[in-house]
């Protein structure tokens, strides 16, 4: 890993596809930790991130999203923060084998 991958949790600096997150999306991240500086601390990146992000001045990367989806225990899906990369078969097969099991 690069040192600006290091230093950015590998959320950001990457050679993938970056695409600004989805407003909705990235205010239920936030609101799931309580606030912008605790969202960035559990992805292990500088709070400012989370700004850059939500004014649309960065982009995320899948894995971000993805490491996001899984921190939250998947109140927040990878669908909701990058719809342009993501569509929604699989939150629809988890709700299918949810509502099988449950």
């Amino acid at each position: 890993m690069g040192e600006k991958e290091r230093l950015w949790g590998g959320c950001l600096m990457s050679r993938h596809t970056m695409i600004p997150p989805n407003a909705a999306g990235l205010a239920k991240a936030i609101n799931f930790f309580g606030n912008q500086a605790n969202l960035a601390r559990a992805l292990g990146v500088h709070p400012s991130m989370i700004t850059f992000w939500g004014a649309g001045a960065r982009g995320m990367t899948a894995e971000c999203a993805h490491k996001i989806e899984l921190l939250t225990n998947e109140a927040v899906i990878r669908e909701e923060l990058l719809p342009e990369i993501f569509d929604r078969s699989w939150s629809k097969q988890k709700q299918q084998q949810d509502e099988h099991h449950g």
